[in-house]
């Protein structure tokens, strides 16, 4: 079985992707869909049986990994 790590290069947020898609408006509390950009890929790998993460992305200047 494999494992997904599935990352976005950025924290997008729901104002601009709500412009970019079309359908439903998505709201989150904080405003940015974070590791939510993939929870439609996610779901579909662990249908199949695989493994998937979506780990959500803080914004590099505010937050820091050490």
């Amino acid at each position: 079985m494999a494992t997904f790590v599935l990352v976005h290069g950025h924290n997008m947020s729901t104002e601009t992707w709500n412009k970019l898609t079309v359908g439903d408006p998505i709201h989150t509390e904080d405003g940015h869909l974070g590791g939510r950009y993939w929870d439609g890929t996610v779901s579909a790998l662990k249908a199949h049986n695989y493994r998937a993460f979506a780990p959500r992305l803080y914004h590099e200047s505010i937050h820091t990994v050490l």
